[in-house]
C-alpha cells in the first residue's frame, strides 16, 4: 500500500447546455495499490457549473466556463479537473446510422440504429427521411420498410437545426423502377419544318428498363415520333413533348415546344449588276441578302453558262478563263427560291 501520486479524469473536457446534468465524470487513482482511492469534487465556479462533492455528478447552471477538481482525501494534495464549457444549447456534432448499407425485400422491415454525439447535445432528437419514397419508407423511429426494387438514402437528421446528419443506404431488391425523367432543355424554340432529337436523363443509372414512350400534346404543332423522339414542328404555336417511362411506373417527364413561321430571304441584290473582265483576271461579287431577320441567310454562287468564268460558290469570285457572256447568281439556301444576279462579259486582252 502507498500514497496517491497522481489522478486521471474523464472526460478532460466537456460541453453541456444550461439546465443539464452530466452523470458520467470519473476519477482514477494511482497507484492502483493506493492505499486510499476516495476523491472529492468541487467546482472553481458554481454560478456556471456546480458538482456533488462525493459522486462527481455536473450541473450546468449557467453560461459560462468553469473547472471541476477531483481532488483526493489522503492529504497527498494530488488534484486533477475537467474544463467545463456551458452554452444556452450544444448542437449535435456527429451521428452514426448503423448498418451504413443494408439490404431488403420488398414488404420487408428493419431498424436502423444512431449513435448521437455529443452525449450532451441538448436535442438528440433525429428526423428520418427516404430519398425515394417509391423504393424504401422510414418512420419517425427509424424503421424502414422496403417498397419496391431499387436503392435509396435512408436519412437521420438532427432535429435542433445544426444540420448535423447522417445515412444508410438501402438496396431493395426486385425490379428497378424508373424514378424521374428529365429533359436536358425544358423548353425549346423550333421553327416549321425543322426537325431535331430530345435528350432525356432517366433515373436511377440502374433501372431495369429505361425505354420511355413519346407523345405531343397537339400535333398540328409538332410531331414525335414515339420510339426514337425525333421532332418535326409542323405549324405555328406551343405544345408539350411527353416522354413517358414504359416500365409502370407512371414516371414522366415534360418539355415545352414552340415553333414559329420560319421568315425566309424575300430578296437578293448582287452587286455589281454587270461586269466586265479580261481573260485571267479576278472579281469577287456581293450580295445582299434581306430581310436581316431571314432566319437562314446563306447563299450558293452559280453560274450558266459555264466554261466562262470558274467561280467560288461560297465566296462568290469569279476569274474569267474564255470570252463570252454568262450569268452569276446568288441562290438563297433557306428553300425560297429567292435569287439575285450579275451578268458578267469575258473579253480577250487587246493586243497593244
Amino acid at each position: 500500500m502507498c500514497c496517491v501520486n497522481s489522478i486521471k479524469v474523464y472526460p478532460t473536457a466537456l460541453e453541456l447546455g444550461v439546465g443539464s446534468w452530466y452523470y458520467d465524470a470519473y476519477a482514477e487513482v494511482c497507484p492502483t495499490d493506493a492505499c486510499c482511492k476516495c476523491v472529492e469534487w468541487h467546482s472553481d465556479n458554481p454560478c456556471v457549473a456546480s458538482v456533488n462533492p462525493s459522486n462527481g455528478y455536473i450541473y450546468a447552471n449557467s453560461v459560462g466556463v468553469a473547472k471541476i477538481y477531483a481532488t483526493t482525501t489522503d492529504g497527498s494534495g494530488c488534484s486533477n479537473y475537467i474544463n467545463i464549457r456551458v452554452s444556452e444549447t450544444v448542437p449535435v456534432r456527429s451521428i452514426v446510422v448503423l448498418p451504413a448499407t443494408i439490404t431488403i425485400e420488398p414488404g420487408q422491415t428493419t431498424t436502423l440504429s444512431t449513435t448521437v454525439l455529443p452525449k450532451t447535445a441538448s436535442n438528440k432528437a433525429l428526423i428520418w427521411t427516404s430519398s425515394n419514397e417509391k423504393v424504401a419508407i422510414v418512420d419517425c423511429n427509424g424503421v424502414v420498410t422496403g417498397i419496391a426494387g431499387g436503392t435509396v438514402s435512408i436519412i437521420a437528421t438532427a432535429a435542433d437545426g445544426s444540420g448535423t446528419s447522417d445515412a444508410c443506404v438501402v438496396k431493395v431488391t426486385g425490379d428497378v423502377l424508373v424514378s424521374s425523367i428529365t429533359f436536358y432543355h425544358s423548353s425549346v424554340n423550333m421553327l416549321v419544318g425543322d426537325s431535331r432529337y430530345l435528350w432525356i436523363n432517366v433515373l436511377p443509372s440502374d433501372a431495369t428498363n429505361d425505354s420511355v414512350c413519346w407523345s405531343s400534346s397537339d400535333t398540328s404543332v409538332v410531331t414525335v415520333n414515339k420510339n426514337s423522339g425525333l421532332v418535326l414542328a409542323q405549324g405555328a404555336g406551343t405544345a408539350t413533348i411527353y416522354a413517358t417511362a414504359c416500365d409502370g411506373s407512371g414516371v414522366v417527364g415534360t418539355c415545352t415546344i414552340t415553333v414559329r413561321d420560319k421568315i425566309f430571304v424575300s430578296s437578293i441584290t448582287v452587286s455589281p449588276k454587270t461586269k466586265k473582265l479580261n481573260v485571267n483576271a479576278s472579281a469577287t461579287l456581293s450580295a445582299t441578302v434581306l430581310p436581316d431577320n431571314a432566319d437562314d441567310k446563306r447563299i450558293r454562287w452559280s453560274c450558266e453558262p459555264s466554261g466562262i468564268v470558274s467561280l467560288n460558290d461560297v465566296t462568290g469570285e469569279i476569274r474569267g478563263i474564255g470570252t463570252g457572256t454568262t450569268t452569276v447568281k446568288a441562290v438563297a439556301c433557306d428553300g425560297s427560291g429567292t435569287c439575285g444576279s450579275c451578268k458578267v462579259t469575258v473579253v480577250t486582252v487587246p493586243v497593244t
